[in-house]
């Protein structure tokens, strides 16, 4: 009796392992098709996660992934108390759309930064295990849903591009505008009138992106971002240590310095693409 208990159990025990095992193998069968089909289920999508350039899948696109901007767009410059975070006030034309996302149109919504106030720290992403102390992030929503609102109820619905910046030795003279308006939020709930060109016209000349890593991410925990990380090891966006500054005089709602950083998550089987436009595989 005993040893037919144990048999029947192990058959069991055999074949739950061959369910998992198979439920596995269907899983990753599925994820190969990201990110062609972007409106993928997955276990977990939280971001950010930490890159290992050595674990990606390369991926040529016919097209570089390029941002088009309408610099006279008005926006709002707040500082929430957690972040420094720029809204539109009116509907968008600017649009990002190529690379991984193909014929796909995704239009700009908000920017948001995240930094650290070491400034020998490193932010919240981190690639082969180093970082910046400044990362800049860009949101937008799939055109083929009304608005940004509908678009979070889908998986392929956002779009996350985030870029590092360097603290270098010279000042960047295109960040002097935004580095005056941000001089004016230095506590919780203020406020100043911004144009688009101001925001980000210190690093545009990073919008056409030919290479860059790529993974279903997330968006404040509703699951429905493509995280798009453009990055590269040298001639990386920069600011000087003075200009760091703004950031680092920013208060949060009990008066302190405010800085928001985040441990990278685990990818959970996710995806990871470096997508490149040329056959050979360029080292970041």
């Amino acid at each position: 009796m005993f040893l037919k208990r144990y048999f029947r159990v192990k058959v069991q025990l055999y074949l739950l392992l061959y369910v998992l095992d198979s439920n596995l193998i269907s899983s990753t069968e599925y994820y190969v098709n990201w990110p062609e089909d972007k409106n993928q289920a997955f276990p977990s999508r939280t971001s950010p996660i930490e890159i290992f350039s050595s674990e990606a899948k390369y991926v040529k696109t016919d097209r570089p992934l390029t941002f088009l901007a309408d610099y006279n767009e008005k926006n709002i410059l707040i500082n929430t108390g957690k972040t420094a975070s720029v809204h539109l006030k009116y509907s968008s034309e600017s649009h990002i759309t190529g690379g991984i996302l193909y014929r796909d149109i995704y239009i700009y919504k908000k920017c948001r930064f995240f930094w650290n106030n070491d400034i020998q720290g490193d932010t919240r992403l981190r690639i082969d295990g180093e970082g910046t102390p400044l990362e800049v992030q860009m949101v937008f929503y799939n055109n083929k849903y009304n608005n940004f609102t509908e678009a979070l109820n889908n998986a392929d619905g956002l779009v996350v591009l985030s870029f590092l910046i360097d603290i270098g030795p010279e000042e960047n003279l295109d960040f002097n505008d935004f580095e005056n308006h941000m001089k004016k939020i230095k506590t919780t709930g203020s406020k100043v009138d911004i144009i688009s060109g101001s925001v980000f016209g210190w690093f545009d000349e990073y919008f056409e992106r030919s290479h860059y890593f790529a993974y279903p991410g997330d968006y404040e925990g509703c699951g429905c971002a493509t995280s798009i990380v453009c990055v590269t090891r040298h001639n990386r966006p920069y600011i000087s240590e003075k200009q760091f500054r703004v950031f680092q005089n920013l208060k949060n709602v009990d008066g302190e310095p405010l800085e928001n950083l985040e441990q990278p998550h685990a990818r959970h089987g996710r995806p990871l693409i470096y997508a490149n436009t040329t056959q050979e595989i360029l080292l970041f």
